[in-house]
């Protein structure tokens, strides 16, 4: 009996112990993230959408995004996680959804500014080539800006997509 009493307490505390180190590691760190704009101009092409994919070692599944297609630009803005080896990807379909154009590009993403990135798309068929500008230009808001657009919260990154310009800014005191 004795054994029985201290058999299932020593499992309840096993069991207490498991599941508070499992709460723990099941939420991973924030992962700091970059945006960048991307814009390309499609004119004298079929196409209707361009698939872009971000991969890497690191990341446990593919970034996806579809941006399409507005008179003669394809442009968006891409969230990509800081770190090394970053792949992207693209391939421009037509309409129908064949893909006629394709190029990938690897970079390395660090937080703040990143260089441009010119993204060749060769034509699968025709000769017209695209290119995608992936741009990451980071400028740092004046206060006043921040004092009457939003509350002040420290830790809130504010993103401004208007291009040619897109700024990024981190508030870092109330």
């Amino acid at each position: 009996m004795k054994t029985a009493r201290l058999f299932s307490l020593v499992s309840l505390v096993l069991a207490v112990g498991v599941i508070a180190c499992t709460e723990h590691m099941v939420s991973p760190p924030p992962v700091a993230t970059m945006p960048f704009p991307v814009r390309a101009d499609v004119t004298g092409t079929t196409i209707s959408a361009v698939r872009i994919t971000v991969t890497a070692s690191d990341l446990a599944q593919a970034l996806r995004t579809t941006l399409a297609r507005v008179g003669n630009t394809v442009s968006g803005t891409l969230i990509i996680p800081v770190g090394r080896a970053r792949t992207i990807a693209a391939a421009a379909v037509d309409a129908i959804g064949d893909t006629t154009h394709a190029g990938s590009v690897t970079i390395d993403v660090k937080p703040g500014a990143n260089p441009p990135v010119a993204l060749q798309l060769k034509a699968l068929s025709g000769s017209v080539p695209i290119t995608i500008g992936i741009d990451s230009t980071v400028a740092a808001l004046p206060a006043i800006f921040l004092d009457t657009r939003m509350p002040p919260v420290t830790g809130r990154t504010i993103i401004v997509d208007a291009p040619p310009v897109s700024l990024v800014a981190q508030v870092v005191r109330r």
